[in-house]
């Protein structure tokens, strides 16, 4: 992904741009709002330039007019003809794919290094599978395809090996682990306050059994004493559930807005009937099954004995299943101590390591010249990045400014490119070569 200039309609200003084929939406079964997508015709050199726009440029840029489609825009100097409206809905971050403001056909990129076999600029490529191939089958033609290649162009693709890997782990299989541990300690909070709240209806129920007696001599039956204490413990459990829902509701609008970068797709988290549902059968689910001991208990109660016990005070009687849950309460507890307290220290350690470089008050930001400048002299584009870096550099309260390349630690791909270093006064007509490595930061379509 990289920065882009729009012209042509107002203030030019600056926005995001990726480089895809054709098929590229075909395959992730996205619709344009208005428009269509590329054709294979307009993926190749020589075509007439066109690109698709996201329905956010659409509504900042041009008023969701949708006479832009057919007209010309243009972006970095030239005109592209716009086809399309990508849908806002459309989020797709990885590798080093971001979704974009506007889309322009891979095909026709022009630049010679992006065509040499030996440059390996590091295009990655999508695909679904077809119905009834599996993933092995589809690692295992690949494989064939690396072997062709390697025979047809042993100096540059002998070493080289591909994989495959399912779009979904790419996109959020490393938060998978984060989100399980987080899920265990969601259950065993949930234990805990199960058990809490049966122990106290046990308790409640103890205290109720003269009521029950009662109930059992004016002739209620030992089962319609069972569905009165699992009625109040589904309605009770219900009740919780509702609660936990709105603080969910709550919580998660307050999370997205304070780490709005912490999970992927974070804007396409919310509250949804699954999640609803879930809730409803989870909550009914604990409701039965942590009432069940209290409506056990309930129904074995004897009305002679319960009526005379009565008359002697019951406070500080404890049943078994009683002690039984205050156990398993407080184990439940300690574990998930134990684990609060792992997970604590894991993250103290990871703040404190060292990354191997200083990102403290480092600022980066996209910086896009004006296309004029393609067509000068490389000393005049000189001149003008070091006129700029010396207006950065003299901003009050900044210390130092330079232009980066993909120098970013951690971030960008590593692609080879060939340099060929001609001698200004060589002895004969030998030529010098000298290749070098060089990391760019400049992205191209995933």
């Amino acid at each position: 992904m990289s920065g882009v200039t729009l012209s042509g309609k107002g203030e030019p200003q600056v926005v995001t741009g990726q480089m895809i084929s054709n098929g590229f939406f075909e395959i992730l079964g996205i619709t344009p709002v208005l428009g269509r997508t590329f054709t294979a015709d307009e993926d190749r050199l020589g075509a007439n330039p066109t690109v698709m726009i996201s329905e956010g440029l659409w509504k900042r840029k041009f008023a969701s007019d949708p006479s832009v489609l057919g007209k010309t825009i243009i972006l970095d100097g030239q005109g592209r003809t716009v086809i399309g409206i990508v849908p806002a809905s459309f989020r797709l971050k990885m590798w080093n794919f971001e979704h974009a403001d506007a889309y322009e056909p891979i095909g026709e990129y022009s630049q010679p290094e992006f065509r040499n076999r030996n440059a390996s600029w590091g295009t990655d490529a999508l695909a679904r599978l077809k119905p009834g191939v599996s993933m092995n089958d589809a690692a295992q033609d690949l494989a064939r395809v690396n072997r062709g290649l390697a025979a047809a162009y042993p100096d540059v693709d002998a070493n080289i090996k591909t994989y495959i890997m399912p779009m979904k782990e790419v996109m959020v299989g490393e938060v998978r682990p984060a989100l399980l541990v987080l899920l265990g300690a969601v259950g065993f909070v949930l234990l805990i306050a199960c058990v809490n709240v049966a122990n106290l209806m046990m308790a409640r129920s103890t205290a109720r059994s003269r009521e029950f007696a009662v109930r059992v001599a004016l002739g209620a039956g030992q089962g319609r004493l069972m569905r009165q204490v699992l009625t109040e413990s589904i309605a009770l459990a219900l009740i919780g559930g509702t609660l936990g829902l709105l603080l969910a509701h709550w919580g998660m609008r307050t999370a997205l807005v304070l780490l709005p970068l912490a999970l992927p797709r974070s804007e396409n988290v919310r509250l949804d009937g699954r999640v609803l549902l879930f809730t409803l059968l989870l909550s009914a689910l604990a409701g039965i099954v942590f009432g069940l001991v209290p409506a056990l208990k309930t129904s074995r109660t004897r009305v002679s004995t319960t009526l005379n016990e009565f008359r002697r005070s019951v406070a500080g009687t404890r049943s078994r299943a009683q002690s039984t849950f205050v156990v398993v309460e407080m184990a439940m507890a300690l574990v998930l101590l134990v684990g609060a307290g792992l997970m604590v220290r894991t993250l103290m350690r990871l703040w404190n390591l060292d990354p191997g470089f200083n990102a403290h008050n480092v600022l980066s930001f996209v910086v896009s010249m004006s296309p004029s400048l393609a067509n000068q002299s490389p000393d005049a584009i000189r001149a003008e990045y070091r006129e700029l870096g010396q207006a950065l550099r003299s901003i009050p309260g900044v210390e130092s400014a330079s232009f980066e390349w993909g120098s970013h630690p951690m971030k960008g791909d590593t692609r080879r490119i060939s340099i060929w270093v001609e001698s200004l006064a060589p002895p004969t007509s030998q030529i010098c070569r000298i290749r070098c490595c060089m990391r760019l930061s400049r992205r191209i379509c995933r």
